[in-house]
């Protein structure tokens, strides 16, 4: 599996959208002040994929004085196809998880991804 970027958006210090590109990192050391994301980021990873986090509360993963929040990490695993999962949580307790499939070339193209439940 390649990282091809990861975007967070209300998920735990993560209050504003943000999208990292991990494309082109062949190693990377993620450093900043106490509180800051850092190990977030791993986190976010993992609660895309397996929805587990480090808390036992669901609801935990929403950012204090959000809604809502979203992950969205994309990796490919050839040269040719791209994928991603969307989990969503509810401050409620609600949410989602949606897995999308597109050609590598058109992973900017929204318009491009395509439910894998749709093949």
């Amino acid at each position: 599996m390649r990282p091809l970027y990861i975007l967070l958006d209300g998920f735990r210090s993560y209050r504003r959208p943000v999208k990292i590109p991990l494309a082109t990192m062949g190693a990377a050391c993620i450093v900043g002040d106490n509180g800051h994301g850092k190990s977030c980021i791993p986190e976010a990873i993992e609660w895309a994929i397996y929805d587990s986090s480090r808390t036992d509360l669901v609801t935990d993963v929403v950012s204090i004085g959000m809604n809502s929040c979203v992950v969205e990490y994309a990796w490919t695993r050839d040269e040719t196809t791209a994928y991603k999962v969307r989990r969503t949580r509810s401050r409620r307790g609600g949410g989602s998880v949606d897995v999308y499939r597109a050609p590598l070339a058109s992973i900017d193209d929204e318009g491009a991804w395509r439910p894998l439940e749709d093949e």
